[in-house]
């Protein structure tokens, strides 16, 4: 796959001169080393900036320092938000030697050439910028693959261990993603993470969290309540990338501080305002989970203002949780599929319970029931509760 160049010049002859110099046919046989790419213009800071946001991501951005309208200081400084993974580079006169530093200082530049640039200087400059790209987009698929891969195992070993708790942050999830809709919120990867991780201190604690139905559900509250967000952050805090999920995480069961309210939602610490939305939502799901409709799990919450955001709370104010219809059924364990529900306990010859009724059917779920199966420790056939056809 060839990477993209962008050069930003008001003037049409700059911008010819490097397409004609970057597409030469001795461009190949001089510098072997250029990974393949090809190269596109704007004439200005404005289209610039639109071709960025509508055919991006370029992996180098060359543009001249004076230029009516947005200049390349404003021009490389915006790019840097939109496209921060872009390698950007100042061209310059002489006289603006002292603008192009403090461009390098504010904005973070690559690197500033000085005009007119010769091609023994430009060429050599694009080589080292597009490898620097590769080598910081290399980083960051690795990064971002390792990532996914962690939460991926985390989830799978909480499905296995605790399908309660399993089943909790999905449900969870689906509610903070409503939330974060709603309140157009900036860090959503980050609360869509922490939602789905929301339950793992289990893992490390060995207990059932429906022991307990929320703070204010009618079940004697555990202490594990309190200490099961700690041990997840603790957990979490090891991974990178995840400092922030971490501390949302833990942070779930923090008392909401009322002058928070008086902040705009944007400029509210990300952190605690996370941790807040997983509160309300475990809250509220706790509600449901306790046979309240949505809307008198939302009304549960409001009356308690200074436990909970309002803001927050009114986000769920128009959440859609639709019933879904599940019909009965008795099936061999090789036909069971993920999302049934067991409407059974299951239990070995002994009477030991392995995984009791109501449990959510995961993948390493069904794995370990095969397993079980094969060995001959539970029976041929398990009743569960499918989702009904229409």
């Amino acid at each position: 796959m060839s990477e993209k160049i962008l050069f930003v010049d008001d003037d049409p002859s700059v911008l010819s001169g490097f397409t004609r110099l970057l597409r030469h046919e001795t461009l190949r046989r001089d510098y072997p080393s250029l990974p393949p790419f090809v190269v596109e213009t704007a004439p200005g800071g404005r289209e610039a900036l639109d071709a960025i946001r509508e055919r991006g991501p370029y992996a180098v951005i060359v543009s001249d320092l004076r230029m009516p309208g947005t200049d390349g200081v404003r021009l490389l400084e915006e790019a840097r938000a939109v496209s921060p993974l872009s390698v950007r580079i100042l061209l310059t006169g002489q006289g603006d030697i002292d603008t192009a530093i403090d461009a390098v200082n504010r904005g973070g530049l690559f690197r500033f050439l000085t005009k007119p640039c010769p091609p023994e200087t430009l060429i050599p400059a694009i080589d080292a910028a597009l490898a620097q790209y590769l080598l910081v987009t290399a980083e960051r698929q690795l990064l971002d693959e390792t990532l996914s891969g962690s939460v991926k195992v985390l989830t799978e070993v909480l499905s296995l261990v605790n399908p309660t708790a399993f089943s909790r942050a999905l449900r969870v999830r689906r509610i903070v993603r409503h939330i974060v809709e709603r309140l157009a919120l900036a860090n959503a990867w980050q609360l869509e993470v922490a939602s789905l991780l929301s339950q793992i201190g289990y893992l490390t604690l060995g207990v059932d969290p429906d022991e307990y139905d929320g703070e204010t559900g009618p079940r004697p509250i555990s202490q594990h309540r309190h200490t099961h967000p700690a041990a997840a952050r603790d957990l979490l805090a090891n991974i990178p990338r995840l400092g922030q999920v971490a501390a949302i995480v833990g942070g779930q069961r923090d008392a909401y501080d009322p002058a928070d309210a008086r902040l705009p939602i944007g400029q509210r610490d990300p952190v605690t305002l996370g941790a807040q939305v997983l509160r309300t939502a475990i809250e509220f799901d706790a509600g449901m989970c306790g046979g309240l409709s949505p809307a008198d799990a939302v009304a549960r919450l409001r009356v308690r203002r200074d436990y909970y955001d309002p803001c927050v709370v009114d986000a769920l104010a128009d959440i859609d949780i639709p019933a879904i219809a599940y019909v009965p059924r008795r099936l061999p364990v090789s036909d069971l599929q993920s999302g049934m529900l067991l409407d059974q306990d299951v239990r070995n010859d002994s009477g030991l319970l392995l995984v009791s009724r109501g449990h959510e059917l995961t993948l390493p779920l069904l794995i370990r029931l095969r397993s079980l199966f094969e060995s001959g420790i539970i029976d041929a056939q398990i009743r569960v509760l499918a989702r009904a056809v229409d």
